[in-house]
Order: C-alpha cells, then sequence, then structure tokens
C-alpha cells in the first residue's frame, strides 16, 4: 500500500489482467463521501475501487494520483483553494496544438464566461480521448479508460491545480436541448474569449436547461442573470 505523509488514505494499485483497480482505504467518512461522488466504487465499509485500463504507465499514473488524491478530495469537499484557472489555462494551450476538437462545459464554462462561480472541476468533451491524454501525459492521474455502461465510450482524468477530466464518444440523451456534453450540443456552442485564449463553450440557454433538470436553482438564476445582461 502507498500512503502520502500522515493522510488518513492509502492507495493500493491492483493488477486484473487489461484492466487495474485503482484502490483508496480511508476510515474518514468526509473522504468516504467523496470518493463516491467522484466516481469510486465501494468494496467494503473503508474501502473504494475504481476499475482503469492497464495502460503500459500505469504505474507512474497511479503514483501521481496517490500524490494529488488528498488535495482532489479536499477540492471537491470545497476545504481547499481550487487553481482551476491554471489548469484551463494548461489545458487550452498543450490540447489546442493537437487538432482535437474540444469544447468546456459545466461549471467551467460558465466561470470562462466571466460569471461568479468557482468550478470544483474542469469539464471536456473532446473528441479524441487518448490525443488529450498524450498531450497531459505527465498530469494523468488515471490512464484513458473506455467504459462501458456510462455517459460516454471513453474518460480520462488529469490534476494540475483542479482535477481536469475529459469524454469523448459521449453516448445521446435525446433530450432537446441536448445534454452540454453531447455530441449534439456541438451546434449550440459559443467562442469567448479567456485571458487571450479561445475557449468554446455551451450557448448559455443549453446550460440553463441542463442546470434546470439538476435542480440547481442559484446556478440557473445566475444564468438567467448573464442572458438578461445582469
Amino acid at each position: 500500500m502507498h500512503r502520502t505523509g500522515d493522510s488518513p488514505l492509502w492507495t493500493e494499485l491492483l493488477h486484473d489482467g487489461e484492466l487495474v483497480e485503482f484502490v483508496v482505504h480511508t476510515r474518514e467518512t468526509l473522504y468516504q463521501d467523496r470518493l463516491v461522488k467522484m466516481g469510486w466504487k465501494p468494496l467494503e465499509e473503508t474501502a473504494f475501487t475504481r476499475r482503469l485500463t492497464a495502460s503500459p504507465d500505469v504505474e507512474r499514473i497511479f503514483a501521481n494520483f496517490t500524490r494529488h488524491l488528498e488535495t482532489m478530495i479536499l477540492q471537491s469537499a470545497r476545504l481547499c483553494a481550487i487553481e482551476w484557472e491554471l489548469a484551463l489555462e494548461t489545458f487550452i494551450d498543450r490540447v489546442s496544438g493537437s487538432g482535437v476538437g474540444w469544447w468546456l462545459y459545466g461549471s467551467g464554462a460558465l466561470a470562462a464566461r466571466g460569471l461568479d462561480i468557482v468550478p470544483g472541476d474542469l469539464d471536456f468533451s473532446v473528441e479524441d480521448g487518448r490525443v488529450v491524454g498524450e498531450a497531459l501525459d505527465d498530469l494523468l492521474v488515471e490512464p484513458v479508460t473506455g467504459m462501458v455502461g456510462w455517459i460516454a465510450d471513453s474518460g480520462g482524468r488529469a490534476f494540475h491545480g483542479a482535477l481536469v477530466e475529459w469524454l469523448s464518444g459521449p453516448h445521446p440523451t435525446g433530450m432537446d436541448p441536448p445534454h452540454e456534453q453531447e455530441r449534439a450540443a456541438a451546434a449550440h456552442l459559443e467562442r469567448v474569449q479567456w485571458r487571450g485564449r479561445d475557449v468554446f463553450v455551451p450557448k448559455l440557454e443549453i446550460q440553463l436547461a441542463v442546470a434546470t433538470r439538476r435542480g440547481l436553482d442559484d446556478r440557473c438564476a445566475m444564468i438567467r442573470r448573464a442572458l438578461a445582461g445582469g
């Protein structure tokens, strides 16, 4: 098992053929709740797992994951500063030269517009998740992984000041207007300027529909003010 300093977290890497398990052990209730929110499945009362692709460099990625895990959990709980600007700047600068299409959605898209919100992480819909993984190779905290029974064909995670998550091959929802991450949303994007960089984000009307479906009343009010020019 791996442990960083006096952290109440222990991590374990288990190999299972073409897959691996990133296992996290903790007795802290707050950490347990956050891990489930972040996509880990309980193995037992104090152990949580996430099954991922066994990439050739998975040992290095796992070490990076272990190093940043507590910060990611504390950011998820809003108990630690979230350097989302650094994460967004790095993503744009590295991925924009790859030729891969992408857009930012979720709270990060609202923040990039200048709205008064601090995203807990950054979410991207991308054309090719593996190319994005290569661009962020040294920052990966999970190997790019093909998913079954998820909202998209594959996903990946990196960390640099904040958690960066991306998906590719999002599955259509059939919703009207579409969910901000699915391919149909590509017809409803706007280009905004952020720190001299172009960022493609869903139109506010799309984000309002998503926030309404999720019952995020405060976010809905914020978006409505922005639409009204406030």
